[in-house]
């Protein structure tokens, strides 16, 4: 997540949007999760695309929150971050 993102992203963990606090620094971010009492340490926190139950994170958003377009917010992921393709999520 780029830094100038900070202070504006959120990500959504066990299906909850929830923002992130403080700056991005290198690769680490930090999620306020109060609101979220059933997190636990290992919960995936997804950056872009659809969580469980009705959050998502679209590249729109995340090109708004770093001054990105779409485009740069899908390639300029590092290929440090784990992906997972859920073809039936595809429309």
């Amino acid at each position: 997540m780029p830094r100038r993102a900070s202070g504006h992203a959120q990500v959504a963990i066990r299906g909850k949007r929830v923002p992130l606090v403080g700056l991005v620094s290198m690769d680490i971010a930090v999620a306020d999760v109060t609101d979220v009492p059933d997190a636990a340490i290992g919960d995936a926190a997804v950056l872009l695309g659809r969580a469980s139950g009705d959050a998502s994170i679209t590249a729109k958003e995340y090109g708004t929150w770093s001054g990105l377009s779409e485009y740069e917010v899908t390639c300029g992921m590092s290929k440090r971050v784990p992906r997972l393709y859920a073809p039936e999520a595809v429309r």
